[in-house]
């Protein structure tokens, strides 16, 4: 009996030292997995961003703004917004050019969420490029900064 005691406090011992190493990867995981940054909170639409890097097939790496938005409404809508690049003088590289390259549209059922990521065409509205990392020993690429401005939501049809 008194050896089956001894195991169960060793195994214990263990179980404790186990959630004790996890729980900082835990805790830390939650902070770095949702930093989404708001951007526009109205007429049941959130409108969120964060900055990763994003791989190509072929080994490049990007620095990529995605956005997700989230209807908390009842209705379907549509969402438009602008993307504005602005160069590392903060010069903005497109503003009111009227170029429909850099006008974004998304149907959003209600209650839906949608989620811009790295991989794939899915989505593209949501994935804006704001810098080609190169490879070691190559030249620095250009710092640009991307705004999403002017956003409009609209009842669907």
């Amino acid at each position: 009996m008194n050896s089956r005691l001894i195991r169960i406090e060793k195994n214990m011992k263990r179980i404790v030292k186990i959630i004790v190493l996890l729980l900082p990867v835990i805790l830390l995981s939650s902070f770095i997995m949702d930093d989404w940054k708001p951007l526009y909170d109205q007429n049941g639409i959130k409108v969120s961003e964060k900055e990763t890097i994003c791989k190509s097939k072929n080994g490049h790496q990007f620095l990529i703004s995605l956005l997700k938005i989230e209807n908390t409404d009842e209705f379907d809508k549509i969402v438009e917004w602008d993307v504005n690049k602005y160069d590392d003088k903060n010069i903005c590289l497109n503003c009111n050019d009227g170029n429909p390259e850099y006008h974004k549209s998304v149907k959003i059922k209600a209650g839906e969420i949608l989620e811009g990521v790295c991989e794939g065409n899915l989505l593209k509205e949501l994935k804006v490029s704001k810098k080609f990392i190169p490879a070691e020993n190559k030249s620095k690429s250009a710092d640009n900064t991307v705004k999403f401005n002017n956003f409009i939501v609209k009842k669907a049809e």
